[in-house]
Order: structure tokens, then sequence, then C-alpha cells
């Protein structure tokens, strides 16, 4: 899934990029840190929203037949795809964390990340994802899924 490779490392640099740019001048906060990933979230969840629509859409399309012939159970087999799409998504998520940390160490950033907040912004990431995996499976084969989908979150 190249796409989705490609989302992910989309959403790990809007992640890291708004997180920097968010800091103030001569201070090195986590708490600035997390203010950019906050605003971030916004542009993500649009991003993992709209590149599992796409990735959905794109199974409807070239396994339909393969799926109604085959033995294996069919949710079963939506379930691996939809798992296969939205943990990239949310590796990249993970991936910028972890770039962050290492910028936050290099440069004596004071503080430490609210934990929980973290989570939540890996929550709001899964929401999305999954948000878009469900319109892209439910409007079927249209050109317009994955846009539709993104702005729709």
């Amino acid at each position: 899934h190249s796409t989705t490779l490609a989302g992910s490392l989309l959403i790990a640099g809007i992640y890291v990029w708004l997180a920097l740019s968010a800091r103030a001048p001569g201070l090195n906060l986590w708490s600035d840190l997390v203010t950019g990933l906050s605003s971030a979230s916004l542009y993500t969840g649009t991003v993992a929203a709209g590149f599992s629509a796409f990735e959905a859409n794109r199974l409807s399309v070239a396994a339909a037949d393969r799926l109604r012939g085959s033995a294996r159970n069919q949710i079963l087999v939506r379930v691996q795809h939809a798992t296969a799409v939205i943990l990239p998504l949310l590796l990249g998520c993970v991936l910028a964390l972890f770039v962050l940390g290492i910028f936050a160490a290099a440069s004596g950033t004071y503080g430490s990340p609210f934990i929980p907040w973290l989570l939540a912004f890996g929550a709001a990431l899964l929401l999305a994802a999954t948000f878009g995996y469900v319109v892209g499976r439910a409007i079927g084969a249209r050109w317009y899924v994955a846009p539709a989908a993104a702005l729709l979150f």
C-alpha cells in the first residue's frame, strides 16, 4: 500500500512541521509542541480520512469479484484490509512523536508531554481514518469518495 505509506509520511510531516512552528521564541517547552500537535490534528484527520477512503474505494473496485467468489469470510477480509490501511496512518503519528521526542531531547526542551493528551491525538486520528474507511466502503466506486470523506470529516 504505497498510498497509505505516503499518507503516513504526510501525516508525520504535518505533525512535526506544525509542532515546531508553534514554539515560542526563546522558550523550549513541551507544552508549545503539544499545542502545535493540537493544531496539526485538524489537518491530519482530514488527510487520514481521505487516504483511508481512497484505499477502501480501491478495494471495492479491484477485488469485488474475487471477494464474492472467495471462500473466506468477507467481513474478515474487510477488517484485515481496514487494519492494513489504518495502522500505517497511526504509525505516522507515532513517527512524528518519535521525531519530536528526539528534537526535544537534543534541544533541551523543558517539561514532558501529557501522555493522555498524546493518546487523544492518536484516538482522533483513528476516528478520522475509520470514518474515511467507512465512507469509502459505503459509497462505493466513485471518483469523489476520497475528497468527500476528507471534507466531511
